[in-house]
């Protein structure tokens, strides 16, 4: 079998989970090339089966990240046709925008389910490959039984012609035999050619079915490296997480310390204005007492002069 990567970036990037499953193929059964060989009416409907190409991309990431082989291709010798791919409707993620350990986690996972579903497409087709297989040598050997039968035949009246002919018996029966003989012909060739049919049909249904099974292996095969990748891709994205959740404790640590420096200087310059209202208070209470206290000395003062001249005019 041949093998494709689909390995398309942009349109991962711009489709989501679309992009990882490429056209898939249906597989017509030899069984129906089995039922035709013989002129029978075959449901195509129900002969055709499909399986889905699981194909992987490696999205571009500061990590090596390598993409799953894709778990199998399409059978070299199988009669396809490609129907449109059954992709469920999801959310679309813009893989841009996410870190590279989650979008490499997203990827892995999309690669296994992939994987997943190519190995149960192929399981189904093995298995249907397999009874078209058993169909197809049973024809043969039937019809080998037939060939067998009719070679008899032919040897039997080739026999009887001669016979007659050496029996010199009438004109009448030797042409009957001699008709009959030919018709014995005609009949062995016809059946040859119905083996001959089968026996192709039986080669086809041989290989479709060493296809199939060799495509069940490589999607087990498959499905074991994407568990790998995913399991690896799981454990970088924890770490990431991790880093990811001491970096933001960090940060609010670094914020709620910031806070209280904050708000001790804030209540540190609060204390400060009210110590200097108070000093201010017990320095304007100060000057008041202190105003009284000249006005009353100075009009003391005013007292004693008046005094001191009255005296001395009483002198004179």
């Amino acid at each position: 079998m041949k093998f494709q990567l689909q390995a398309v970036a942009a349109l991962t990037l711009t489709t989501g989970v679309a992009a990882f499953c490429p056209t898939p193929v249906l597989i017509r059964p030899v069984s129906s090339d089995l039922a035709m060989s013989r002129g029978e009416d075959v449901d195509m409907g129900k002969a055709a089966m499909s399986f889905m190409a699981a194909s992987v991309i490696a999205v571009s990431s500061t990590m090596n990240m390598m993409p799953v082989e894709p778990a199998f291709a399409a059978a070299s010798t199988a009669t396809v046709e490609k129907v449109q791919p059954k992709v469920d409707k999801a959310p679309k993620v813009d893989l841009k925008k996410l870190a590279p350990e989650e979008r490499n986690k997203i990827t892995a996972k999309q690669n296994l389910d992939l994987s997943e579903q190519s190995l149960k497409e192929y399981t189904k087709y093995a298995a249907e490959a397999k009874s078209a297989e058993s169909k197809a040598a049973g024809a043969v050997k039937a019809q080998e039984k037939v060939v067998a039968s009719a070679k008899k035949a032919v040897i039997t009246d080739s026999d009887k012609l001669s016979s007659a002919k050496n029996q010199q018996m009438p004109q009448a029966a030797i042409k009957e035999l001699s008709v009959k003989a030919a018709q014995s012909k005609e009949t062995l060739k016809a059946e040859e050619k119905k083996l001959a049919d089968l026996t192709k049909t039986a080669s086809k249904a041989a290989s479709d079915l060493k296809n199939a099974e060799k495509g069940v292996s490589q999607s087990k095969d498959a499905i074991k490296n994407a568990k790998k990748k995913l399991e690896k891709a799981e454990k970088e994205y924890k770490n990431y997480t991790k880093k990811v959740q001491e970096q933001k404790k960090k940060e609010a640590e670094q914020e709620k310390k910031a806070k209280a420096a904050a708000q001790k200087a804030l209540q540190d310059e609060e204390k400060k204005i009210k110590e200097l209202e108070a000093e201010s208070k017990k320095l304007a209470a100060l000057k008041e007492t202190s105003q009284k206290e000249l006005e009353k000395k100075a009009k003391l003062l005013e007292a004693e002069k008046k005094a001191l001249q009255k005296m001395k005019a009483t002198t004179k």
